[in-house]
């Protein structure tokens, strides 16, 4: 019965906080719109403003990467992270006997937890993700394939490691500059399985990370066109 009620005043809770924070939108934006304009939600109600906002949920820290990646601290901490899911990973340490050590950690929490002191960020370990194989994808790696017995539906392993750079973070000044910028980042991709996180990586296996995004960002708002230099990756 109390876990309801707890439930019901933070839903009470959480639509006050919705509607004070319309009405000091309003108040401090007088005159829009699409804050002023008389018009109805999407069940037929009428309401002051041409869209509305709802709070899920209030905390007391968070950490953000790009548009779509953050983590958020109440109680608890809820982690989301693109193209990296929320099942622990395994991490494999061969020992000198030939014997295996196998840790499950989860690389992208850990990674978000960690941007709470930016400048000194542990680098990810590699990990073995596991994912199904679908038709497509073996179709495009038949030549991999081809010898093996695993065959489309089969669970197949590879190894990974977190990216911390992406260019999503930052706003470019032309297209043309974007572009250049990805190319220098995907060859470095290819040629080192990582970006630009490894020219700011300590001796100990720290990232400072707030240092590569700040010399990133004014690289690219002073037009620069890459980081390294094509010439140099060739």
């Amino acid at each position: 019965m109390d876990a309801i009620k707890n439930k019901v005043l933070k839903a009470e809770f959480n639509k006050l906080i919705s509607e004070l924070a319309w009405k000091h939108l309003q108040q401090s934006f007088q005159g829009l719109d699409v804050l002023h304009k008389p018009s109805r939600d999407i069940y037929g109600n009428s309401r002051l403003g041409q869209f509305s906002f709802e709070v899920k949920g209030i905390f007391i820290r968070g950490t953000f990467h790009g548009s779509a990646n953050y983590s958020l601290t109440l109680n608890d901490d809820k982690v989301a992270m693109r193209s990296y899911s929320k099942t622990p990973k395994s991490v494999v340490t061969l020992r000198d006997d030939l014997s295996y050590e196998d840790t499950k950690i989860e690389p992208a929490k850990i990674f978000l937890l960690s941007l709470v002191t930016p400048h000194i960020v542990p680098r990810s370990k590699v990990f073995i993700d596991e994912r199904v194989l679908k038709i497509n994808d073996y179709r495009s790696h038949s030549e991999t394939y081809y010898n093996s017995c695993v065959l489309p539906g089969y669970t197949v392993y590879h190894p990974r490691i977190l990216r911390e750079f992406s260019l999503s973070q930052f706003t470019f000044n032309t297209y043309q500059q974007f572009k250049s910028w990805k190319q220098e980042y995907e060859r470095l991709l290819r040629k080192y399985g990582q970006s630009y996180e490894m020219f700011f990586t300590f001796t100990n296996c720290q990232l400072n990370f707030l240092n590569h995004l700040l010399i990133v960002n004014s690289s690219i708002f002073i037009g620069k066109k890459h980081l390294i230099g094509l010439s140099i990756l060739s």
